[in-house]
């Protein structure tokens, strides 16, 4: 936040929400037991699973698309 003439003014921020819904009802406590282990709030760990798993998808999984007899596999 900022002081301006005309009082108190926000940052924009270029944040998105998403809603997650979760079947299975320990999927939560499991969430809340690991983040706080790790001393972080249950976003934040969302968030860094997130950021993980995409850089994991990116890193290892989408490079064997590139072999049609995979790709040929998965349209099945």
């Amino acid at each position: 936040m900022t002081r301006g003439s005309t009082g108190v003014q926000m940052k924009k921020t270029n944040t998105h929400a998403v809603v997650l819904r979760f079947y299975d009802p320990n999927t939560i406590d499991r969430l809340d037991n690991a983040a706080h282990s790790l001393n972080m709030n249950r976003s934040a760990y969302i968030r860094r699973c997130v950021v993980r798993g995409l850089e994991h998808t990116e890193t290892h999984e989408l490079p064997l698309l590139e072999h049609r007899a995979i790709r040929n596999a998965l349209a099945r």
